[in-house]
């Protein structure tokens, strides 16, 4: 019997203020962590969109594109699915951690092809803004 008045009077005893509290607290954590991730899992899906309609635009999802036009403005032309000069693919590689520091541009040349990369580059890119490297598709398409 005495067990059983203990046990009762464990369950009947009310929670202290303090832990309800704690509680809440918890909660309150818990529903910015749910909207951080909502926020993050937002950009990260723009992201996406936004870069399948860059390659869209840019090449019309042709891994082989080559706009020679560019050689005029960039010195080389443009390659691959997103359309990367050399310069700024290599220099956005190296920058992301793609590329080691020694990289040379010839190289960079032969990974341009990539559309993996280009995509996982681009992907930085447009996390940080970027969006002015596209900047004429960027404008068709109303994207930023």
């Amino acid at each position: 019997m005495k067990k059983y008045l203990a046990f009762l009077l464990c369950i009947l005893t009310p929670l202290p203020v303090l832990a309800l509290h704690e509680i809440q607290n918890k909660i309150n954590g818990i529903q910015l962590q749910i909207q951080e991730l909502k926020a993050k899992m937002y950009k990260e899906k723009k992201i996406e969109q936004d870069m399948e309609k860059l390659i869209s635009c840019e090449s019309g999802g042709n891994e082989n594109a080559i706009n020679h036009e560019d050689t005029k403005i960039n010195g080389a032309p443009s390659k691959g699915i997103l359309q990367f000069s050399p310069l700024t693919f290599l220099q956005k590689g190296k920058e992301y951690g793609f590329f080691p520091p020694d990289l040379l541009i010839q190289e960079a040349n032969l990974l341009i092809w990539n559309p993996e990369l280009q995509k996982e580059i681009a992907r930085k890119m447009l996390a940080n803004g970027h969006y002015f490297h596209w900047k004429n598709c960027a404008k068709i398409l109303a994207i930023r």
